[in-house]
């Protein structure tokens, strides 16, 4: 039987791995919530301006394009700024 400095050794040469695999998991997964949230507010730019260069000029074409500029600048700033839940507590 080990020794409980020994047990201790050993539990951690097992877990060291399981959590190095869930910090990459959890740093991946703030990844994938950042880049949603980037094509989210683009999205929504785009839809912006092609309903508000339709409404104003008539024609979408080139509006929607200035709007979905518009909301990736928006998100990057977000992103540069970060939200109130993307802090840590």
């Amino acid at each position: 039987m080990l020794s409980r400095e020994q047990a201790e050794v050993a539990a951690e040469a097992l877990l060291k791995s399981k959590r190095q695999q869930l910090a990459r998991k959890q740093a991946n997964l703030q990844k994938w919530r950042l880049r949603r949230h980037r094509m989210v507010a683009s999205f929504i730019g785009f839809i912006m301006g092609t309903i508000l260069g339709d409404y104003f000029a008539g024609d979408p074409y080139p509006w929607n394009l200035i709007g979905l500029a518009i909301g990736l600048v928006f998100a990057l700033l977000g992103q540069h700024f970060g939200r109130p839940e993307d802090k840590p507590r």
